[in-house]
Parts: C-alpha cells; structure tokens; sequence
C-alpha cells in the first residue's frame, strides 16, 4: 500500500509469472523483479511461482566458488575491492577471524559466527559512507543490517569469494488466510539487507551475519528464522508506512459477479422445451466436448506419434528422466556430460536420491564406452524410471500436473522421443 519504486519483492529465485496487474521483467544478471511505466502504485499485484531449495550442507562443504556469472563487459565484479589503505587494514584483520585457506562454506560460517557473536544490533549509530566507514563499524561492534551484510561481503571477497549483497524483507506477519492462501502483512519494520556468496555448481546463497535476524528455509546457516517482532505503534505514521501484498483481482471480496437477466425469460414460455434447451445450452455443450476431446484425443495422438521415435535403448528413460527435470526447474546447459547433469540435478533437488546418478553412469558407459544392455536390464531400468517419475511427479503442483496430462509439447519430451540436438549429452 505504500511501497514505490522500480524493485518488487520475490522469493528467490523466481521461475515462473502466473499473472500480473502490470508489466514485469526480470533481470537476469542482479537476479530482480523490475515493473515498467514509472514504478509501483497501491493495488499493483501479481502471483509467480519461486523455487526456494535450500542446499545441503555437505554439497556446500565441497562446494568451490570460482566461477561466479559475469557482469559484462566488467570482470570479476563479484570480487572487486577498493585499493586503498583502509582495505588493507580490514584485509589483516580478516586473516585475525578465519582461516582464508578453508573452504569458502567454512569461511563463511566463521564469518557469520564473528558478527552474530560479538556485534550487536542497533539503529542507533552514525550512517557513514567514507572510506573508513567499514573501520569504524568492525571497531564499535555495533550497526544495523546494511553494515552488516556489506561488511561480510567484503571479507568474503577478500577471501577470494564472490559476493553481493541482497536487499528486501523478512517474511513478515501471518495475518489471515483468503481463499487458501496465507497473507503476510509486510511492514517497513521488516525490510533488511542479507549477504550472498556465490557457489559452484549451487549458485548464490544467502548467509545471515546481523545478530536477531535468520532466514527461513536456511538450515545450513545453523541459525534459527528470526525477525523483528516489536509491535508497531498504532497511528496515522505507522499505517501509511504499512505495505500488504494487495489480493489478485479474482481474490477481492468486494468484487461482485452478477449475471445478467433476459427480459424476455419467463416460467410459463411456449413452445418446444428441448429445441430451447439445445438453443440454451448448445456452445457450453460444444465446449465441454471440445474439452473432452483435448483430454482424451490430443495426450493420446501425441503419445503415439512420440512413441515412433523412441530408440528402444537406454536412452529413452535417461531422456525421461532429463525432461522431467528441464520441465520443473528449466534446460540444462547443452554442453553437460550425463554425470554433470546428474551432478546439477541431485544438487538443486534439495534431496539425497542416487537414481539418476547411477542412471546416469550406464548411459555414460553406453554413449562413451560402447556398452550393450541387454533386454532384461532394459526392462529393469525402466521400470526404476517409472517408479522415479511417478514419485517425482507426485511432488509436483496440482497446476504442474495437469499440463504433464494436456500440454502437446511437456507430453512429447516426457516419452522420451528422440531429439534432434544434442543426443549424446541428453
């Protein structure tokens, strides 16, 4: 109700825009949810889907970070560092908290446990932007979230890992539920500033140095889901400083539908009842089997037409398998090897399932190593890739689900047709 500017909070990382008041872009490289035509205005509302995998903390534990995407035509910005005095100077004391040689998770804990141990929060200091700003922060011990995440990301680059530093909110308040969906209220108490470390293979992951914040969703942080409490005073000031995520259109209980009557209906009109009931009724009816005709004739044709190409090899479940991936989290670079790919999979799966590991060695060995199997494996590895599937799929969204049973396109590659492109890698 009184958020502005250009910036629209998402849960990271978004995926998929179901529907919007106004035009929306995503920029890709800073990872933001921008609105055209001059910035948000009160009732502006749109739904999209996020994908909010935690990683596990063994796959961070291994996890390298040295290469962070580019900022072209710059290079290296995520470890970029002023040259000066005062980042030598923070640059010795760094060395005096963590061991640089670690592993860039255990730096990063180390780090977090240095501030969240020994600063304390508080608005209550000197809002610098000098070069000796930093300094004097890591020399009182105390400041707020913006000094804090800074302060980290610049250790981490320091320690040779690339950084950024996000800024929105915390969840906020629970406030009621409509229509199924929980409503949080969203106040100006709860925007915040939060660190992000970039790693291999995984990609940014938020870390929380500002002591009596956490994030949800954040087990490998060790630290609990956190945010401010304090009740807000109850004024004019504070309700006009007050932003709620406005309900969809379609949600908005005081929006009526009302369905306009004939003049001409009556009870006691004449006439042939059934020619009326057809003139009534004929185009709801005609959708409805068109509809009808969709679900059952369309999957099945194209079932068909796929099912012409299959290889009849171990392929097709390997293809399944891929498919069923690209259609929940989007394609793979074309340039993976299988292992790779099941190296990407397992990791941003939020899971510890081998399947598509082991799946993918055999096909390894049948693609590179010119390895036969025989029909009995055959049988056996698709019956293990109908098994994954179907519990893979019971995981999905209700609205996933459907387009799995209706969309031409999501139908064919979930067969396991052979592709044109990229055969040996896929």
């Amino acid at each position: 109700s009184n958020l502005s500017g250009t910036l629209l909070p998402v849960s990271y990382e978004p995926v998929q825009l179901r529907a919007a008041s106004r035009s929306l872009f995503y920029e890709l490289q800073s990872g933001s949810l921008v609105v055209g035509g001059g910035g948000l205005v009160s009732k502006d509302s749109y739904e999209l889907i996020s994908s909010n995998a935690a990683p596990r903390t063994d796959l961070l534990g291994f996890a390298s970070a040295n290469n962070p995407p580019s900022l072209a035509p710059l290079k290296n910005s995520y470890l970029d560092v002023p040259d000066n005095e005062e980042m030598r100077e923070v640059q010795s004391i760094l060395s005096d908290i963590v061991d640089i040689t670690d592993s860039p998770y255990a730096i990063a804990l180390g780090l977090q446990s240095y501030f969240r141990n020994t600063f304390t929060y508080s608005l209550d200091v000197p809002n610098e932007l000098s070069g000796a700003a930093t300094l004097a922060f890591l020399e009182r011990r105390t400041g707020y979230c913006e000094q804090f995440s800074s302060t980290f990301a610049l250790f981490a680059r320091l320690a040779n890992i690339p950084s950024r530093v996000a800024v929105g909110f915390t969840p906020g308040e629970i406030v009621n539920e409509i229509n199924g969906r929980t409503v949080f209220e969203v106040r100006s108490q709860h925007a915040h500033a939060w660190p992000e470390l970039w790693f291999d293979d995984i990609g940014w992951v938020l870390f929380e140095p500002t002591p009596g914040r956490g994030a949800p969703n954040a087990a490998y942080t060790n630290v609990p889901e956190e945010q401010d409490e304090s009740t807000p005073i109850p004024s004019p000031e504070a309700a006009a400083t007050t932003t709620t995520a406005a309900p969809l259109p379609n949600d908005d209980p005081a929006i009526e539908t009302t369905v306009p009557i004939n003049a001409n209906d009556d009870a006691t009109t004449s006439g042939d009842d059934s020619q009326s009931f057809l003139t009534t009724w004929r185009w709801p009816l005609l959708l409805l089997f068109a509809v009808a005709l969709w679900v059952w004739a369309v999957p099945y044709a194209v079932r068909s037409f796929s099912s012409r190409r299959l290889t009849g090899t171990l392929l097709d479940p390997w293809r399944q398998v891929v498919a069923l991936y690209e259609f929940q989290r989007g394609p793979f670079n074309s340039s993976l090897s299988p292992s790779e790919i099941a190296a990407v999979a397992t990791s941003r799966l939020w899971d510890d399932d081998p399947f598509i590991v082991e799946l993918s060695d055999v096909i390894s060995e049948v693609l590179y190593s010119g390895r036969v199997v025989e029909p009995p494996e055959l049988e056996k590895w698709k019956t293990l890739t109908n098994r994954y599937l179907a519990e893979r799929a019971s995981r999905l969204t209700r609205g996933d689900r459907l387009k799995m049973r209706l969309n031409p396109w999501v139908i064919a590659r979930l067969t396991g047709a052979e592709r044109q492109r990229n055969l040996r890698s896929r």
